[in-house]
């Protein structure tokens, strides 16, 4: 408590510990007694702003040591991926003197709590799928009727207004239509298996759109300082993913950078794809529904292709965070980069 407390007098706002545990294995101190004491870690510490990671070898602990590790730390890290521990076991039951019976019980509300989950996982994706299919077949259907109205009605109308009128109905009609369409790449990204890591050239992905988006905008501009041959791994969607970003910023200013930065070595290398605009390029409500996480009454997006850009850049294994400032706004798509090409050099 007292380190906290050090840290906290610093400037800090909590304190981070880790530890790895191959050292208790040729140790004096009996496994159950550490155990024990990690089990009550989260009572001892509950209202101290401090997060402690335990680093156990799965090639250097047995089984059954490591079955009670599991029990009694309430999130796993593995495989990269920080896990809700649905074996977690509270230290009053893991430590009781009835722990056979305590187990049971745990076991089988675990197996019921999966069961549920599963069951309402099937019933959301039940329930995309009617609304995509709305979207893809009514909507549009519909929408293709407006549109052929709307044509009919600027030709025919004399005054300028009216015509002027029937022209917002087309562009809002055809606004529409792309919210459908995006829906459907969605569901067809729903429906696909998971996505398979391959090496990507992102470098000369970005070239290549950078080139579709600026013939379709002209009197834009976008800069960019990647060098050549950059590689990274990801899904084969990313390419869909960042043109997609840079068809949605494009949209709301004049100028984007694109830059990159490389942090680590080898394997441990992550590639930041920064691209940069002005700020409030885009709206507040864009970045802030898609940070929490959920749409709300009073913060709503406009369009869901930042939600398909996420969750992309999620299948890759990467990450879509923005930082802002009082000049720029930067959207950071964090990916993990190859040696390929020299990239480990940097």
């Amino acid at each position: 408590m007292g380190t906290v407390d050090d840290q906290l007098e610093s400037g800090f706002d909590g304190l981070r510990v880790t530890g790895e545990m191959t050292w208790t294995i040729n140790q004096d101190i009996p496994f159950k007694d550490i155990v024990e004491y990690e089990s009550r870690f989260d009572q001892l510490a509950a209202d101290l702003p401090c997060v402690a990671l335990c680093q156990y070898d799965l090639d250097r602990f047995a089984p059954e040591k490591l079955i009670d590790v599991i029990h009694t730390h309430p999130h796993i890290v593995y495989k990269g991926k920080i896990c809700s521990n649905t074996y977690y076991t509270p230290p009053d039951e893991f430590l009781g003197a009835e722990k056979p019976e305590l187990e049971v019980d745990r076991m089988l509300d675990t197996t019921f709590d999966l069961a549920s989950a599963q069951d309402e996982i099937l019933r959301r994706e039940q329930r995309l799928q009617v609304v995509n299919r709305v979207l893809r077949h009514n909507i549009r259907n519909d929408l293709n009727v407006i549109l052929g109205h709307s044509d009919i009605l600027s030709e025919e109308l004399d005054s300028e207004e009216l015509q002027s009128s029937a022209e917002q109905i087309h562009t809002t009609a055809q606004e529409l239509f792309a919210i459908a369409k995006e829906a459907k790449r969605i569901e067809d990204s729903l429906d696909e298996k998971p996505p398979v890591q391959v090496p990507l050239p992102l470098s000369q992905i970005v070239g290549r759109i950078i080139e579709d988006v600026m013939r379709e905008n002209p009197g834009k501009q976008i800069r960019s300082s990647l060098e050549d041959e950059i590689w990274v791994e990801g899904s084969e969607d990313l390419e869909f993913a960042v043109q997609m970003l840079l068809e949605t910023l494009i949209e709301h200013t004049d100028t984007v950078n694109i830059s990159a930065e490389i942090e680590g070595k080898g394997s441990y290398a992550t590639f930041d794809l920064v691209i940069e605009v002005e700020e409030q390029t885009l709206p507040d409500s864009e970045i802030e529904s898609l940070m929490k996480g959920q749409e709300t009454p009073l913060r709503h997006s406009s369009g869901i292709g930042l939600w398909i850009v996420n969750w992309i850049v999620e299948s890759s294994d990467g990450e879509l965070s923005f930082e802002t400032d009082n000049e720029y706004t930067r959207i950071i798509v964090s990916l993990t980069a190859l040696e390929e090409n020299g990239v480990e050099e940097h």
